[in-house]
């Protein structure tokens, strides 16, 4: 796992958190940072002040998040400091200051606790995209870079533009910018940039969830060539390791959808769909559109995303998510998008522009 400078926004150590660190947490005093490791089922407790392992805890399978409990009153007034708890282990304590909680996807008798976290940010000069957020090989996904600048910009309504690929795993500056908005990467050439900005949308009727669920079914049966591991849209992706948006045609419309439920894996609090994945969700639809409903190529990539978020997504429940052809021009192709619940309540909106990749030689 890096550590990061966050002055001068690069990477000044590593330390060892495991093969797949997942969610992380830091004490309020700063002297500790626990850290959980998707693949070894452990949590890693760090030194924040020598950057070095100081226990491991074995804790349930998968575990995707950690949070920091506040501290509660005892009988007599002390603190009374709960000890780190993971599902199907008993309470352990650790020798440290204060504890933390580990969670992991559901099993039957142990109900999953709610963790908000999507990925690795610093005081606010930089992040780290985990590398379970990639869209192609060795690029961050598109649909959450929009969520984390639409995020930072505040505004109801966003318009972000990709410039040029952001890295997963490595610090990344994030600034604002003068007219309210916000930039990822380097100041003199950023890699995308946000702004508010209006959407006007002619949105048709949401497909019913049978008819869309049947439609991702008959994709994943036959994938179209060209897919990739994209935690939006790869065929392979586990419920708890991606978004699972495999968008087919919908019969008598001219829109493509999937039926979906996203996974309590990735639960904020109160079970909602934190806000980035959100956007994560209006990105691939438009690829699958552009694809099967007109002449995008493979190997297409988002080059802008205006969306705004309507009403909450909840982990575990049925949505329906669907995308049409608005435009085409050259390699250029603009696509409407639109997550709404299995009743047909709009949920969150986006207008999309691909960019067909150029033409060897």
């Amino acid at each position: 796992m890096p550590v990061i400078d966050t002055h001068r926004v690069e990477v000044v150590d590593t330390v060892p958190a495991g093969d797949e660190p997942h969610g992380i947490a830091v004490t309020p005093d700063g002297s500790r940072v626990y850290v959980t490791d998707f693949a070894d089922d452990e949590v890693s407790v760090i030194g924040a002040h020598g950057n070095r392992a100081v226990d491991t805890v074995d804790v349930a399978d998968g575990p995707t998040g950690v949070a920091i409990p506040r501290r509660r009153a005892g009988p007599a007034g002390g603190a009374r400091r709960p000890p780190l708890r993971a599902r199907d282990e008993p309470a352990r304590a650790l020798s440290s200051p204060v504890t933390a909680e580990a969670y992991g996807p559901d099993r039957p008798g142990h109900p999953r606790r709610p963790v908000w976290w999507t990925g690795i940010m610093t005081t606010g000069d930089a992040i780290v995209v985990p590398p379970l957020y990639s869209g192609y090989p060795g690029v961050a996904f598109g649909g959450y870079v929009a969520g984390v600048l639409a995020q930072r910009t505040g505004a109801g309504t966003v318009r972000v533009d990709f410039r040029g690929p952001v890295p997963p795993g490595v610090p990344v500056r994030l600034a604002d910018t003068a007219d309210g908005g916000a930039e990822l990467g380097p100041g003199e050439r950023p890699l995308a940039t946000a702004r508010p900005a209006p959407l006007v949308l002619d949105v048709p009727a949401a497909p019913g969830w049978d008819e869309s669920s049947a439609a991702a079914e008959e994709v994943r049966a036959a994938p179209p060539a060209g897919t990739v591991d994209c935690f939006g849209c790869g065929m392979d992706r586990t419920p708890e390791r991606g978004l699972r948006l495999h968008c087919g045609p919908v019969p008598g419309r001219s829109l493509v959808a999937a039926g979906w439920v996203p996974s309590p894996a990735f639960a904020g609090p109160h079970g909602v769909l934190p806000a980035e994945l959100v956007w994560g969700a209006l990105d691939c639809p438009g690829n699958w559109a552009g694809r099967m409903l007109g002449t995008q190529r493979a190997g297409a990539v988002t080059a802008s995303l205006t969306g705004t978020l309507l009403r909450p997504v909840r982990t575990g429940e049925p949505y329906v998510s669907y995308a049409w052809l608005l435009a085409e021009s050259g390699r250029k192709h603009t696509m409407g998008v639109a997550v709404a619940t299995a009743k047909g309540e709009l949920c969150a909106l986006a207008e999309a522009l691909w960019l067909d990749p150029r033409s060897a030689g």
